[in-house]
């Protein structure tokens, strides 16, 4: 399992970047078959810069709700209400 960090939304939703960047990179690895997951993907735009990384691989994407190959909830329309952050919010 590798982690690759993409910047695009800061920790309101509110976009950051006109396109995500990039802050880590994985480097040499090809022609292997990649599940990339994130909690949620509003645009499909980080999952998209990802998959653009990782070229020359046979990628999928998986996410909780939103735009990917494979949402585990696609019938929920509204953002998640994280614990950690309704928590934080008090």
């Amino acid at each position: 399992m590798s982690i690759i960090r993409i910047s695009f939304r800061d920790e309101t939703n509110t976009p950051l970047y006109d396109e995500p960047k990039i802050l880590s990179d994985i480097k040499g690895i090809k022609n292997k078959k990649i599940l990339i997951v994130d909690d949620v993907s509003v645009s499909g735009k980080t999952l998209e810069k990802a998959r653009q990384l990782l070229s020359g691989n046979e990628v999928k994407t998986l996410t909780l709700k939103g735009v990917a190959d494979y949402v585990l909830f696609p019938e929920i329309s509204d953002c998640i209400k994280w614990p950690w952050k309704v928590y934080s919010d008090l």
